[in-house]
């Protein structure tokens, strides 16, 4: 299993076997590679691969492994294998945190998470797993692109066909997978845009769970192992310096992560505190980004590291380079990204359901605005049908004043006639008005709160208003103004309260004027005195509705 030369103890050695078939651990720090960091300046050398599978070539290279693509002969599939690099693949600690991420991978099942179909360990003593090779896109370059294609109307759909609303809703799919782990007592502690991919069809995957933990559970002590590699900004003593009973995979004070994306008390190394709200904090600086077009934080990282523990980031809003960004959508950022665990959503689901619900929002409103232009600008052809109901109405009029009863019927035809397409006129005018406050209604009924659906039905029964009170229909008007004031918001305040304004200007000026109201007193209408306006010119004065002497 070890290569010749330095092998490890026997000890060790026998400590790494009973792990292949232990219980997942707790916690497995890092052993991913992060997309397009290279190990070396040479390629990693091919690795002799069992003979089921051949490979394919290099997909991506970090610190601690690689990527290789690979083909299963078994299966006759492509898949993507994820192993150790060969100068540490005997740090027995880096194998256990291995193998930890595959088995912490392996139970949880997902269409949301890169699913682990195989595992083992070269003949070099390196271990490997393989998984489905995602092929698609980071998260932080779709970000990327987005902002790119916004211009100073908003955002706009990108060469690739993303827009701002399918992005977020492949945050809020970010998030359900997310949430899936959390029920099962799992964080995974190093979200960020660059762990989360965007396959070719659309799916959204979280990646690299080499940092997750399963909650509730000890730390698995590696007293016995070698030190471990210098993985991350740390204020903790190496290994061989701390005591045997506290050498577990983390250490209290040990800081794991990116510290972008991380909450305060990661950056402060306070494990102890590592929970739901922690990945909940990192799904908000993922939104953060999205949103602004920048990371929570950047810089250098011990400079994030401490800006991290000192205090927030600038408001997302005012970092964000394109307008309209939706306000709820900062109000779940902001949330998320609370340093107080305790004001945060308590979980990824929770996160998700408010996302969820603008998004639903969003469709709804989409979906009223399209019912709203299915009713077209049948406004107008019911105001011109109803014009021409008065037109042949008065016609008829004028024409039959001078018939009498005994004329012919040839006499009243013509006015007859009219008084027919005044009335089919009426007729088809009410059936259109029926139809179009259907279609109204309709979109209103997706959107409640649609404020142009509003506009047009206050504009609508403004206009019926003051038909009815030009005809002296008291009935209709009292019926339409409370349809206006249902539906108005503002706009027609003034109109509603019957505000009015005087201006005089008489000639000679000097005038002294004086003001009385018509008011009804017995079923008599009398004046009463509001009072001196003063010498003539009057410049405009607000009245309230009523008649004045």
């Amino acid at each position: 299993m070890g290569r010749s030369g330095n092998r490890t103890s026997e000890a060790a050695q026998a400590n790494l076997n009973s792990t292949l078939t232990a219980e997942p651990f707790p916690e497995a720090p890092p052993s991913a590679p992060e997309p397009a960091v290279a190990h070396d300046e040479a390629a990693p050398t091919a690795p002799q691969l069992p003979s089921r599978y051949l490979d394919l070539g290099p997909i991506a290279s970090g610190g601690f492994g690689e990527v290789r693509r690979v083909l299963d002969r078994h299966l006759e599939r492509t898949v993507a294998m994820k192993l150790l690099h060969s100068d540490i693949a005997e740090a027995l600690h880096l194998q256990v945190r291995f193998l930890a991420e595959v088995k912490l991978t392996a139970g949880l099942e997902h269409p949301g998470i890169v699913p682990v179909y195989d595992w083992g360990q070269l003949a070099d003593g390196r271990l490997w797993f393989t998984m489905r090779e995602v092929r698609g896109q980071t998260l932080r370059k779709l970000i990327a692109e987005l902002h790119a294609a916004a211009d100073d109307g908003g955002f706009r759909e990108t060469p690739s066909g993303w827009t701002f609303r399918r992005l977020v809703d492949a945050f809020a799919r970010l998030c359900q997978a997310v949430a899936f782990a959390h029920r099962r007592g799992i964080v995974h502690r190093d979200l960020k845009p660059d762990n989360v991919m965007v396959g070719e069809l659309g799916e959204v995957m979280v990646m690299d769970w080499g940092l997750g933990r399963r909650l509730l559970e000890p730390d698995r002590p590696l007293s016995d192992l070698p030190d471990r590699a210098d993985e991350s900004a740390s204020s903790a003593p190496p290994a061989s310096q701390r005591s045997g009973a506290d050498s577990n995979l983390t250490q209290h004070g040990e800081i794991l992560g990116t510290p972008a994306y991380m909450p305060p008390e990661q950056a402060l190394g306070d494990n102890h505190l590592h929970g739901l709200p922690s990945d909940v904090y990192a799904l908000g600086a993922i939104l953060y980004h999205l949103l602004s077009g920048h990371k929570p934080y950047e810089g250098g990282k011990r400079d994030v590291l401490l800006r991290v523990r000192l205090g927030a980031p600038t408001p997302v809003a005012e970092r964000a380079r394109v307008r309209g960004v939706p306000v709820e959508l900062i109000g779940v950022c902001e949330r998320a990204m609370q340093r107080e665990i305790g004001d945060r959503y308590p979980d990824a689901e929770a996160l998700a359901r408010d996302v969820l619900a603008w998004l639903d929002g969003v469709r709804r409103r989409e979906q009223a605005l399209a019912a709203l232009a299915r009713a077209g600008s049948a406004r107008d052809e019911i105001a011109a049908l109803r014009a021409e109901a008065a037109r042949a109405q008065a016609d008829a009029r004028e024409r039959l004043a001078t018939a009498r009863p005994f004329d012919p019927v040839s006499r009243k035809l013509p006015g007859w006639q009219r008084e027919d397409e005044a009335a089919h006129a009426a007729r088809t005018a009410a059936l259109r008005e029926t139809s179009w406050l259907e279609k109204v209604h309709g979109a209103l009924s997706l959107d409640p709160d649609l404020p142009e659906a509003h506009a047009l039905l206050a504009d609508h029964y403004r206009e019926r208003l003051l038909d009815a009170e030009l005809g002296h229909h008291d009935e209709d008007a009292a019926r339409f103004e409370i349809l206006l004031r249902a539906h108005d918001r503002g706009r027609h305040a003034a109109f509603l309260r019957g505000d009015g304004h005087l201006s005089l200007v008489t000639d000679p000026p000097g005038a002294h004027v004086s003001l009385e109201a018509y008011v009804v007193r017995g079923r008599r209408l009398v004046t009463e005195p509001r009072g001196e306006l003063g010498p003539t010119p009057l410049a405009p004065l607000a009245l309230g509705r009523g008649s004045y002497l």
